[in-house]
């Protein structure tokens, strides 16, 4: 219970900050989890919340969250597609990828972590396809592969 609340708290730390970043008036929409705690009563925690910039239904920002509330992914959405970096995490909160978007498309730098942290391969996407040099590590950290795109 502590630990939801300290996930909880975080989150409306990071929405607050993000509000307030906006110019316009920030609008959201929430999607929940729903569960039944130990005394029977209906529990909600957020799975996914849109945050839209002054009644524009182009979002502005996505937040996803795992059903013990810690955040699973977010980034930000231009005409509605991905656009930017966008980062995702494992359930414990250490960090499982990070790579931009362009239009929608994977673009730019990729690097995703094994769950202990180790990073697992990093490579580049241009107009989302692979490109150049990728490699590959084990969950020690050692080079295992190089693959050329």
């Amino acid at each position: 219970m502590k630990k939801r609340f300290v996930y909880i708290i975080a989150a409306l730390f990071l929405s607050l900050s993000f509000i307030a970043g906006c110019n316009n008036e920030v609008e959201h929409v929430v999607e929940y989890y729903t569960s039944v705690d130990e005394h029977g009563k209906e529990v909600k925690t957020p799975k996914l919340v849109y945050y839209y910039k002054g009644g524009d239904s182009t979002n502005c920002r996505e937040v996803q969250y795992f059903s013990d509330g810690a955040i699973k992914m977010e980034g930000h959405h231009v005409d509605g597609v991905r656009q930017g970096v966008w980062t995702a995490w494992y359930k414990d909160g250490k960090l499982w990828s990070r790579g931009s978007f362009k239009d929608g498309l994977s673009d730019g730098t990729r690097r995703v972590y094994h769950s202990n942290g180790q990073l697992y391969y990093q490579g580049e996407y241009e107009a989302g396809n692979r490109v150049g040099e990728w490699i590959f590590y084990d969950s020690l950290g050692k080079e295992i592969k190089r693959t050329q795109y």
